[in-house]
């Protein structure tokens, strides 16, 4: 009976042994991993910059001098007086305000484009990740209420 118990012992921690090794590996390289970048979920993350039913984001850039993108109406009418404010996802409270070409003012015809650059207080360097919502605020053309809507950009800052 005595000889039946050392073996099993003897099997569980060879088990133990085997495995724990492997395991401690595969930790080590994960590890590694981490350690050089390699398993950064930021860099895994596509660019994007999108809006709701209304507006498209048509080609945008975030470079360490400032953010640029073009916005497409297809409210189906044009509007006046539109603007848009960049609110910082890891600064909240920083709004980076944009500013249009002032050759085309901010009158938007149907399926018009809009150029914003947003380069007031921008503090990002090359490499790193820049998330934002974008907000952007318009009147219908002839009218008085304002409105506002809300899109995303998202990409890793280039030179």
């Amino acid at each position: 009976m005595v000889c039946k118990k050392k073996k099993k012992g003897q099997a569980a921690l060879e088990f133990l042994m085997t495995y724990g090794w492997a395991f401690l590996v595969i930790l080590i390289v994960i590890g590694a991993f981490v350690y050089f970048d390699v398993l950064n979920p930021a860099k895994l993350i596509p660019p994007r910059c999108s809006f709701p039913a209304g507006f498209t984001c048509d080609e945008f850039a975030v470079k360490d001098d400032g953010v640029e993108f073009t916005i497409v109406n297809r409210l189906g009418y044009t509007i006046d007086g539109f603007n848009a404010v960049l609110i910082d996802l890891n600064n909240p409270d920083a709004e980076i305000s944009c500013t249009s070409d002032p050759d085309t003012g901010n009158r938007v015809i149907d399926g018009g484009r809009i150029t914003f650059t947003c380069d007031e207080n921008f503090e990002y360097v090359s490499g790193e990740r820049f998330q934002s919502d974008i907000i952007v605020k318009y009147t219908r053309a002839g009218g008085n209420i304002e409105q506002q809507s809300r899109g995303s950009l998202g990409a890793e800052v280039q030179q």
